[in-house]
């Protein structure tokens, strides 16, 4: 086998973007622009109009269980999914 001699270290990547040039009259950088909106007034938000939805309670997965065996229980048409989801709609109605 030969002998493999070590590698150089890379050397980096220069960019030539102007961002990253410097004026030769000042001396200086360049300043960048804000992200944010310079004298812009954030919008306000408009009264609402519609009738209040009120928040429904998220339904624990323990209750949506023991109304799905008991709707299966009374004999209801459908499959274990449907009971499910119909336990899901009814609770979340609640």
């Amino acid at each position: 086998m030969a002998e493999q001699k070590p590698r150089a270290p890379r050397a980096r990547k220069r960019t030539t973007g102007a961002e990253d040039a410097v004026p030769e009259a000042s001396g200086k950088r360049p300043k960048r622009a804000s992200t944010k909106a310079a004298a812009e007034p954030t919008p306000k938000r408009k009264a609402a109009t519609g009738p209040r939805r009120r928040n429904a309670a998220v339904p624990v997965p323990d209750q949506i269980a023991v109304l799905a065996y008991l709707l299966w229980e009374q004999g209801e048409p459908g499959d274990a999914a449907d009971h499910w989801l119909r336990a899901e709609r009814e609770l979340a109605a609640a």
